[in-house]
C-alpha cells in the first residue's frame, strides 16, 4: 500500500514545493535556500511505477537555460500528469515529444536539458531495445540545485511516498538500478542493503551503457524494458 501522493497537493505556483516539505525547506540556512531552484517544477519521478526497471538517482541539476521553463511554463501543461502517474512515458527520451521553450537570452527555441541529458544516457539501450525504454526514474531529492549537497543527505517528508514506491518494487522482484548517491538510498529504505540491487561502473557518468554496468545488469535491462 503507497503513502499518499504528496505531488497532488502542488498548486503550481512559485516556490513550487510539496506542502509536506514546506517546513524543512524554509529551515535550510540562506546559503543552502540559494542552492535550490524553487521556480523550476520538482521532478521526483519520470515514466511508468508499473515498468519493471527502477533507475534511482541524486537530484535534478540546474543549468542556466532551465530559467526558461520555470513555472508557470510550458512544462505546467503536463506536469501535473506525471505527478499523478496519468502520464506514464518516459519523455525525456521521447524524440517524438521535444519539451521546448524560447531562450530568454537569445531569443532562440531550445530543448529542455532533461532532454539532452536523458537522451544521450539512453541513447545505446534504446538503440538495443529499438524502442524508448519503459523505465521509473526517482529522485533522492526531488527539487532541482546545482549539486548534491550535504542537506540532501536527509530524506524530505515527501521522500515517505518515494520510498513506498521503491519498497513495492522490491516485493514485486523489480530491477533496480541505484545510478547515484548508493548510501543515501540504503540509508532511507533499509531493505535496498539485502535486495539485489545493480550499479553503474562509474555513478558519476549515469549513462546506461553495456561497458557501465556488469553484464547481469546490462542483460537485465535489455530483458525488462
Amino acid at each position: 500500500m503507497h503513502t499518499s501522493n504528496p505531488w497532488l497537493q502542488l498548486d503550481f505556483t512559485d516556490p513550487v514545493v510539496a506542502p509536506c516539505d514546506q517546513a524543512a525547506i524554509n529551515r535550510l540556512s540562506p546559503s543552502d535556500r540559494d542552492n535550490v531552484f524553487l521556480d523550476l517544477y520538482p521532478e521526483p519521478f519520470i515514466g511508468d511505477p508499473d515498468a519493471d526497471v527502477y533507475l534511482l538517482n541524486g537530484n535534478p541539476g540546474y543549468s542556466d537555460q532551465d530559467n526558461c521553463f520555470s513555472c508557470p511554463s510550458v512544462m505546467s501543461s503536463f506536469m501535473a500528469d506525471v505527478y499523478s502517474h496519468k502520464d506514464r512515458s518516459f519523455f525525456w527520451n521521447d524524440g517524438n515529444r521535444p519539451v521546448r521553450a524560447t531562450c530568454l537570452r537569445t531569443g532562440r527555441s531550445i530543448v529542455h536539458q532533461g532532454q539532452v541529458y536523458w537522451q544521450r544516457r539512453l541513447q545505446e539501450l534504446t538503440e538495443a531495445v529499438g524502442h524508448n525504454p519503459r523505465l521509473f526514474e526517482l529522485e533522492f531529492f526531488p527539487y532541482h540545485s546545482k549539486d548534491f549537497y550535504g542537506f540532501m543527505k536527509e530524506p524530505l517528508p515527501s521522500f515517505d511516498y518515494t520510498r513506498s514506491l521503491v519498497e513495492d518494487a522490491m516485493r514485486k522482484g523489480k530491477a533496480i538500478f541505484i545510478l547515484r548517491h548508493k548510501a543515501e538510498w540504503e540509508s532511507a529504505v533499509p531493505n535496498l542493503k539485502t535486495y539485489h540491487t545493480f550499479s553503474l561502473i562509474s555513478p558519476r557518468s549515469t549513462y546506461l551503457t553495456k561497458n557501465n554496468m556488469c553484464r547481469e545488469a546490462w542483460n537485465a535491462l535489455l530483458e525488462k524494458c
